[in-house]
């Protein structure tokens, strides 16, 4: 997958310019990891996929642009190897929602929950109902509301690991 916030040069198709944003890019890639890591893939490599000059170096890539300049799916990646380090696999493809994806990950450090919705225009909410669980955006920035829209970007819901699964999955809800 490959996303540009450039303008499109020529020709009319740009290599990159699929998902037309790398916004939308980082959602996809986080959903990616999160479902093939979910069904027990075990370790997920990128491809350089960069589109230089032969025999020459070139940074350009799926996480830099031209010069090394950092694209939006490097943090979004970042955030998603944080929380769901090589340590965290899954705990459970849990069926909050018929309308909602929602991915559970632990290990002993503790437990994220992924979630999104496949298909905007869906107005669910996913509502944390204990003090101990926090979210954060795809980028990792916390979100302070308990009660979250739920979009195609992923949210993370991170909680302790003495919370078992059913207690954690009892604690946040999903619904309209």
């Amino acid at each position: 997958m490959y996303a540009d916030d450039d303008d499109p040069v020529s020709p009319a198709f740009h290599w990159n310019a699929v998902l037309g944003s790398e916004r939308r890019c980082s959602e996809y890639l986080v959903r990616f990891a999160a479902v093939i890591l979910g069904h027990g893939v075990e370790k997920l490599f990128y491809h350089y996929g960069a589109a230089g000059t032969i025999n020459r170096e070139d940074t350009e890539s799926i996480f830099f642009e031209y010069a090394g300049a950092p694209r939006k799916m490097l943090p979004a990646q970042a955030v998603f190897c944080r929380l769901v380090p090589g340590s965290r696999r899954i705990l459970k493809i849990a069926d909050l929602h018929p309308r909602a994806r929602t991915y559970l990950f632990g290990d002993p450090r503790g437990k994220v929950l992924i979630a999104w919705i496949p298909e905007a225009g869906d107005d669910l909410r996913l509502h944390l109902a204990d003090r101990r669980l926090s979210a954060a955006d795809i980028m990792g920035s916390l979100i302070d509301e308990r009660m979250i829209v739920l979009s195609e970007a992923p949210v993370y819901v991170t909680g302790p690991a003495s919370m078992s699964v059913e207690e954690f999955l009892d604690k946040v809800k999903v619904g309209e």
